[in-house]
């Protein structure tokens, strides 16, 4: 009787012993518990929890061990038990030692393969391949990382294909050709606290162009010789040259670059207009409406996308012609200057998208 009573004693230790430290598994993984030494509510060293809550990786569900850890649940676990050094961490160093830690936090900190795990499909598929991804079991999952298998998960949030992508929301950039010319570049060499913690008070487009010009130094700023190397789309809607729409040049397009971009910190707004315009607010007003009937056109036209993308995925028949429509569509979406380059010339790709599109409903 005894024996049994130890046996089962046991049997009870073991059970509530393995659900305990899955569950103190899963407390300390929550962004919450991460907050405790990490509780800055302002971007910067210790903040990085504030900022990641302002981040896209947020919105897509995307916590602390998501990024923090190399993707499968021995490197979860491999995480977990280097983090028990981190509250000795917290005792034994200055507010000051601290701060200086996160703000040269080590290269593995954020392994890159996290990065390439979500964001490119040759990547997660060989590494699924020979690495252990998670318990087979359904009732315990640890992150949310370990279950990620694309193209689904990517093209579920909207994402291209870094590795095939050579367009970057208007912008002409390979991350192939980078990653596979440089040996030295990896994903926080150009990111780096840039997606999981943003500093809300910098603009992002213009501390990446910075970060572009630590190795770029001979294109410095914006001058008319360098700008299309990299802003293909704006110029080809400048010159109307977008394959599928015929149209004309915008009016300005004798102009340089930088007779509006006079600054890469700062886009132009109404006041670059009338000033250049004699001081007539009109043209200061024209350009808010400009933008504003993109946005509006935008909008309608991503309905429309919406419903010929469901019809596309059920009939492959019409993919070619879906394509054909997302390619003009979002020509103009990532282009982000809502026709100011060359507005006429822009409602016409919107008028192309809208026939292709509306033909497939």
């Amino acid at each position: 009787m005894k024996k049994k009573v130890w046996i089962w004693g046991i049997i009870i230790i073991i059970v509530v012993g393995f659900f305990g430290t899955v569950e103190i598994f899963h407390f300390t993984s929550e962004p919450e518990f991460c907050a405790i030494c990490h509780p800055k509510r302002e971007p910067g060293p210790n903040g990085e929890v504030y900022t990641w809550e302002h981040s896209i990786h947020a919105k897509a569900g995307i916590t602390c061990l998501d990024c923090h850890a190399k993707p499968g649940v021995l490197y979860y676990f491999e995480r977990k038990i280097i983090a028990v050094k981190d509250p000795i961490t917290q005792l034994t160093h200055s507010q000051k030692e601290l701060d200086e830690m996160m703000a040269h936090p080590s290269a593995e900190a954020a392994p890159e393969q996290s990065c390439l795990f979500c964001h490119t499909d040759d990547f997660n598929k060989k590494y699924r391949s020979t690495h252990f991804m998670s318990l087979p079991t359904k009732f315990l999952r640890f992150r949310n990382l370990d279950y990620v298998v694309n193209p689904q998960f990517r093209e579920a949030h909207g994402l291209k294909d870094i590795m095939k992508a050579d367009h970057v929301a208007g912008y002409y950039f390979s991350h192939s050709e980078h990653m596979e010319n440089f040996d030295n570049l990896r994903c926080t060499t150009c990111h780096f606290n840039e997606f999981a913690h943003p500093d809300n008070r910098i603009n992002y487009a213009y501390k990446m162009k910075m970060v572009c010009f630590k190795c770029h130094k001979e294109e410095g700023g914006p001058k008319d010789s360098n700008c299309v190397k990299c802003h293909v789309v704006q110029n080809e809607i400048r010159h109307a040259k977008i394959k599928g729409a015929e149209g004309d040049e915008d009016v300005m397009a004798d102009l340089g670059c930088d007779d509006c971009h006079a600054s890469f910190k700062k886009l132009p707004g109404k006041q670059t207009c009338i000033d250049c315009h004699d001081g007539d607010k009109k043209f200061g007003e024209t350009l808010v409406q400009w933008k504003n009937k993109i946005k509006e056109r935008l909008a309608k036209t991503g309905k429309l996308y919406e419903k010929a993308r469901a019809k596309a995925e059920k009939d492959k028949s019409l993919q070619k012609k879906f394509f054909e429509g997302e390619r003009l569509y979002k020509t103009v979406l990532n282009d982000k200057s809502f026709g100011v380059h060359n507005f006429e010339y822009v409602n016409t790709i919107l008028d192309k998208a809208d026939k292709i599109f509306s033909a497939m409903q």
